[in-house]
């Protein structure tokens, strides 16, 4: 079988086949002890394989490559998970080090090698992986890989030229002892100033133009994330595609009114409160009338906020779940994709089974759930650079992330309508226009 071809030539004939037997191998050499049928006998690489076949052996079992030889470090494992030169200094690593297979100071990830041989160390072996953190201790503050800090001071400088304004109105009216025409004007200013983010709320702007909505957790730091991750997909929408998203909506479960945005993105923490009964009312409505709820674990796919999601659930009125196929609408509402990677490579998503409730809704699932953290992959700044970094170090995983997004909200806009491709050809036929 191939899994046992070792080396071919380009036409694919086998040159080295082996086959496990017991506890060794049967390793071929399909050659001729002259040239008549090959050189490679005449080769140094047929040596060089010989030997590298005799140091497979070992009485123990074990791995015989380099056994009793020390190693040195060529390439060293940074930060940014990339190979780069090995630090000045490195001493040589004894093979024993790298057989176990976990790395430390005294043997770091990296590439090894000896005058014959390379080999690495990897930086997870098996049963290596971190497991999350519960809890943190108190006083500690956990902050975003990657975020940058920004501090607004407008509302300062704003502040400072109303007192401005007044005190240059105030002088002449205290002059003309005008000062109840003077508190008349202030009392009308204050009226007229912007009622914060209630007004905002309140505001039916969100009726009038595309608006995302994500959920507010009570979570600054995720909050934030959510803000700018769906400004910086908003951008990427009004540059890609005929839709131009207005600023995002922060959602109050309970208090604020759903019913005039088309997409809901629900980012789950640990610490969230339970529904409430005007929560669970609120989203079932929007579940039932088109809306689309995305709700991100951010956990990269380890479970870690399963319970969280599942407390907060249980009592909405959720269609049975199953993983999107490749074949489902969701993989080409705009872009052809086969993952919906974020800042986590975990790719896949959850949505509703064809054969539930969703029907309804004409076959249109009313939710997506998954665990990449998208947001963190949408977000940046007002110059188009990115807000957090992505796991994997991929700029590609960053773009994949963004049509991600984009076809989650053309899903949210125009349903199922490119599933109808599939009629295209008995369309065309009845037309008189397939050949």
């Amino acid at each position: 079988s191939q899994g046992r071809v070792w080396a071919e030539l380009a036409d694919r004939t086998p040159l080295v086949t082996a086959r496990s037997v017991g506890s060794g191998e049967v390793v071929l050499f399909h050659s001729t002890a002259d040239p008549s049928w090959s050189s490679m006998s005449l080769t140094g690489s047929f040596a060089e394989m010989l030997v590298r076949v005799v140091r497979r052996a070992r009485p123990d079992g074990t791995r015989g490559e380099g056994a009793s030889e020390n190693w040195s470090l060529e390439q060293a494992v940074s930060p940014w998970g990339k190979l780069v030169a090995p630090p000045d200094g490195m001493a040589p690593v004894s093979s024993s080090l790298l057989e176990r297979q976990r790395p430390g100071p005294d043997a770091p990830p990296g590439v090894y090698r000896t005058d014959t041989h390379r080999r690495s160390m990897d930086l997870y072996g098996a049963g290596l992986l971190p497991a999350p953190a519960a809890a943190f201790p108190a006083g500690v503050e956990v902050r975003m890989i990657g975020e940058e800090t920004v501090r607004d001071f407008g509302w300062l400088f704003l502040l400072l030229a109303l007192a401005l304004v007044l005190a240059d109105g105030a002088v002449p009216l205290w002059a003309a002892r005008r000062i109840r025409a003077g508190l008349t004007t202030v009392l009308i200013l204050l009226v007229l100033c912007p009622a914060g983010e209630a007004a905002v709320q309140a505001s039916p702007v969100a009726a009038l133009e595309t608006t995302l909505g994500y959920v507010r957790t009570g979570n600054e730091t995720v909050d934030r994330m959510s803000a700018e991750g769906l400004a910086g997909l908003g951008r990427a929408l009004a540059r890609r595609t005929t839709i131009r998203p207005g600023e995002p909506l922060a959602i109050r479960l309970g208090h604020d009114d759903i019913s005039v945005i088309p997409f809901l993105y629900w980012p789950v923490t640990a610490g969230q409160e339970d529904l409430t009964d005007e929560a669970v009312q609120s989203l079932n409505r929007f579940l039932d009338t088109g809306g689309l709820l995305v709700l991100d674990t951010r956990d990269g796919g380890i479970g870690a906020s399963e319970p969280s999601l599942w407390r907060l659930l249980h009592r909405l009125a959720l269609p049975p779940l199953a993983p999107a196929g490749p074949d489902h609408v969701i993989t080409r509402t705009f872009y052809l994709t086969r993952s919906f990677p974020g800042r986590w490579k975990e790719g896949r998503i959850w949505v509703a089974r064809p054969e539930s409730d969703a029907s309804r809704n004409d076959n249109v699932s009313p939710v997506i759930v998954g665990a990449a953290d998208w947001a963190s992959a949408w977000a940046e700044d007002l110059v188009g650079q990115p807000v957090a970094m992505i796991a994997a170090g991929s700029t590609n995983q960053r773009e994949m992330a963004i049509r991600a997004g984009v076809n989650f909200v053309m899903y949210a806009l125009t349903g199922n309508y490119k599933a109808d491709q599939v009629h295209l050809p008995a369309i065309l036929e009845r037309l008189g226009l397939r050949n």
